[in-house]
């Protein structure tokens, strides 16, 4: 939900009562207003102070819109702020200028302030879409980045007996990833003294190869107890003993990560079979401690991420094995199918290998695919009825049966949202045919619902919409990434389920027009949808006895 409070909006009119008007009827509804009486005037007062959006007129002296929309969409910094036009101009060239030119809306005075507010509001929203769309497939991107730097270290270790090579390899990569001071291995010596066998630096100065730490505060935190990562922000204001934190700043250590590397004794069962992350200290049960794995910062104070602290905990783990690389080899295996099984999991299987294969955003345009969203009728009062447990296995058992129909018919599950399903054909998964293998599934997902029963024996029954047209498809999410579509070909399908009966399949026009021809259709009228108005509607009644479309 948009939070005026949180907007702030720059308005661009020579004109000062034009300025009062608009500003009154934002101000009213929260947004954060500044003004500027021309176009030098707004050029000056973004620079010193980006807004979120601009209302701009055209016509006027010096430098009209025009001129100070194209300025600012060149400009890096602020080529993204969106630009509504706001003139009396009402002629299309003007207009055509304006979109030319960058703008993204054209308001024509005089004004209506509903209009000014709702024009206003979608393009408040689509930057704030634009902007979790970057945001989460930038962090997306580090998450392929990592998982890219892991398999390149674990195939390392798979490939090559030079125990040397994979370490000193292993340190360098994670220093440039960290983008630390200093990344290092502390071996652990038979007196229970450890030695820097291997070191990665921004600088020679801050080398401590071939260190021997022989230091009592040293023992006694990393070695005599079981040892525990070691997460240190800033070593001056530590929980760490005086001795340990003059050891550490002698060393010109700011902010410090460590790990402990753990040689495995034994493999791990098929029932404890637990990420890295979770399992350390468990395993560490049975296991001897070979090491630790040391990052430091040591030019200013640093957090350490908890991606951060994971890599390295995978890390350790793997540089353990290196050492027993014959008897840990399956369960090195193991973590790298477990880590793609996870990714598979997130996101479709192409959009995963190109994140793979080349990390960068993901935001693809569509211009013609068909989608289609099936609602079960009656199964919110059901869910009042029967236990949660009973719930969930009902619904796993039919969604079950929808997942193998779109793998039959090479068709791409988005998503299901309560007991609502949606699939879509001609996306990430090639399908010339998607159109057809939609109706196909659709007609299948019928006779499919009517296998499983409710508790009183009585069939199933679905509500299933299809349209067809241009989508957006990318990569969203704050905390679990999900891979979804937007656009009006989207939302009138939705309709064509909310829309239709228990038992049919409601088409739009467009989808009855190129399928007439090799299905059976029934129209159904004039049908009112949700912000389109009246629009003439079908029922997939079968397929005709003609090749298939």
């Amino acid at each position: 939900m948009i939070n005026p409070e949180s907007i702030n909006i720059l308005l661009v009119d020579d004109t000062p009562i034009n300025l009062r008007i608009l500003s009154a009827i934002l101000s009213k509804q929260g947004y954060k207003i500044r003004q500027a009486l021309s176009g030098k005037l707004a050029l000056m007062t973004i620079e010193k102070n980006a807004p979120d959006i601009i209302l701009l007129d055209i016509s006027m002296p010096e430098m009209d819109g025009y001129e100070v929309c194209s300025q600012i969409k060149a400009n890096p910094i602020t080529y993204e702020i969106p630009v509504i036009f706001i003139s009396a101009l009402d002629d299309t060239s003007a207009k055509v200028k304006a979109f030319e030119v960058g703008g993204a809306d054209y308001i024509t005075k005089p004004f209506k302030s509903q209009e000014v507010l709702a024009r206003l509001e979608n393009q408040i929203k689509i930057r704030e879409l634009q902007k979790k769309l970057t945001e989460q497939n930038f962090q997306l991107q580090k998450i392929a980045e990592r998982e890219k730097l892991l398999g390149q270290i674990s195939q390392r270790i798979r490939q090559s007996l030079d125990l040397t090579e994979i370490l000193s390899t292993t340190v360098r990569e994670v220093r440039e990833f960290l983008q630390v001071d200093r990344v290092a291995i502390a071996r652990l010596n038979p007196d229970r003294t450890l030695t820097i066998v291997q070191e990665s630096v921004v600088d020679q100065k801050l080398s401590i190869l071939n260190l021997k730490i022989i230091d009592r505060s040293f023992q006694e935190a990393y070695i005599q107890r079981s040892p525990d990562i070691q997460v240190i922000s800033d070593i001056q204001q530590s929980s760490l003993s005086l001795p340990l934190i003059s050891f550490w700043s002698g060393l010109k250590v700011r902010s410090h990560l460590v790990v402990p590397i753990f040689q495995q004794t034994v493999s791990i069962s098929e029932e404890n079979q637990e990420p890295y992350t979770d399992s350390l200290k468990e395993d560490s049960l049975n296991s001897e401690l070979y090491g630790l794995l040391i990052a430091d910062h040591c030019t200013q104070v640093r957090q350490w991420h908890p991606s951060e602290i994971d890599l390295l905990t995978q890390l350790s783990i793997q540089i353990g094995m290196a050492w027993q690389q014959g008897q840990l080899y399956g369960k090195l295996r193991y973590q790298q199918e477990k880590t793609e099984t996870l990714l598979l999991n997130i996101l479709p299987k192409l959009i995963a290998q190109r994140l793979k294969q080349n990390p960068g955003i993901i935001a693809d345009n569509f211009e013609s695919v068909t989608v289609m969203f099936a609602d079960i009728v009656g199964f919110t009062n059901l869910s009042a009825q029967i236990s949660a447990l009973e719930l969930v296995q009902l619904l796993n058992e039919i969604f079950s049966l929808f997942d193998a129909l779109a793998q039959r018919h090479n068709l791409e599950k988005i998503k299901t949202i309560g007991d609502a399903y949606m699939v879509v054909g001609g996306l990430s998964i090639p399908n010339e045919n998607h159109l057809s293998a939609i109706a196909d599934m659709a007609l299948d997902m019928q006779q499919a619902i009517g296998q499983v029963k409710t508790p009183e024996g009585e069939p199933f029954q679905i509500r299933i919409g299809i349209n067809c047209g241009p989508v957006v498809a990318g990569v969203i999410g704050s905390n679990k990434f999900i891979y979804d579509l937007w656009g009006d070909t989207v939302n009138v399908a939705s309709r064509m389920e909310s829309t239709g009966i228990p038992g049919y399949i409601q088409v739009t026009e467009s989808i009855y027009n190129q399928l007439k021809a090799f299905y059976e259709f029934e129209p159904r009228g004039l049908t009112p949808v949700k912000g389109k108005g009246e629009m003439m509607t079908y029922w997939l009644k079968g397929k005709k006895n003609s090749p298939r479309f």
